[in-house]
């Protein structure tokens, strides 16, 4: 029998491509939000049957974790998404960033890294590959400046100085990265990275890099604090709401990884 497909369906696709991947939390927050829990879970499991989705991996609160299927990725002309299972949570994590970033209207348009990985691999030399190259997202984030093309990092881990060093000399060759902001775990770890960062004060200013850590944006939200090399503000002190009538960038499409 032949599935037909919803407009809530269309959106839910067009979502869970632009995501990448998604767990069963994240797609009703984002698509079943006023939808019985099990109306949307025999809708699920209908659209995996077709193919048109399929469930990749159980996250450790034993919620599946989805991605387009065979019929999903032939509809939007993507390949099979390549899979780490050790690094389920931190994507999975960066996707609640991303969902409360818009969800306050702060940051839009917004470029996965699964996105910028593909990007690389045609372009880059297999030996030459690394994914501290390679952001968490890549969006158009709302400053007191203005509107910047910004990556968002999720940082679960330090990673040690000399790893780190090697990061952020790549983002300050990358001219077209206007602002750097880290979600980290700790306290600690941010401020170890604001350490590494001084260096570029001068050449870049002093709110280039910013971090936040996590539990804090994703409890208190506008209310959490942004940490820079001058020293703290609220969020909503530094990143005012985008304005309603906001067209896409063309910095986002042509940027390359």
């Amino acid at each position: 029998m032949k599935v037909i497909l919803t407009g809530r369906d269309q959106k839910f696709l067009e979502t869970l491509s632009d995501y990448s991947l998604l767990s069963t939390g994240q797609i009703r927050k984002l698509i079943f939000k006023n939808v019985h829990k099990s109306a949307a879970h025999r809708r699920l499991r209908k659209l995996r049957k077709k193919r048109i989705i399929e469930r990749i991996a159980r996250t450790d609160f034993g919620e599946w974790v989805w991605t387009l299927g065979e019929k999903g990725r032939a509809h939007f002309g993507v390949k099979k998404l390549k899979i780490n299972r050790n690094s389920l949570t931190h994507d999975l994590l960066c996707n609640d960033v991303r969902i409360k970033l818009e969800e306050l209207k702060i940051a839009r348009h917004f470029k996965s890294s699964f996105n910028l990985r593909e990007k690389v691999s045609e372009k880059t030399n297999p030996r030459d590959r690394t994914l501290d190259q390679i952001p968490d997202w890549i969006c158009m984030m709302s400053f007191n400046s203005g509107k910047r093309l910004t990556s968002i990092e999720v940082e679960l881990n330090y990673k040690g100085k000399r790893r780190m060093d090697k990061v952020f000399d790549t983002y300050w060759r990358k001219k077209e990265i206007e602002k750097i902001v880290y979600f980290v775990s700790t306290l600690s770890m941010g401020k170890k990275m604001l350490e590494l960062v001084k260096e570029y004060k001068s050449l870049k200013g002093e709110t280039w890099f910013m971090f936040v850590t996590i539990d804090d944006f994703l409890k208190f939200e506008m209310e959490s604090n942004v940490y820079f090399l001058g020293g703290k503000i609220k969020l909503n002190k530094i990143s005012p709401v985008l304005s309603p009538v906001y067209g896409e960038d063309r910095r986002i499409e042509k940027l390359g990884a």
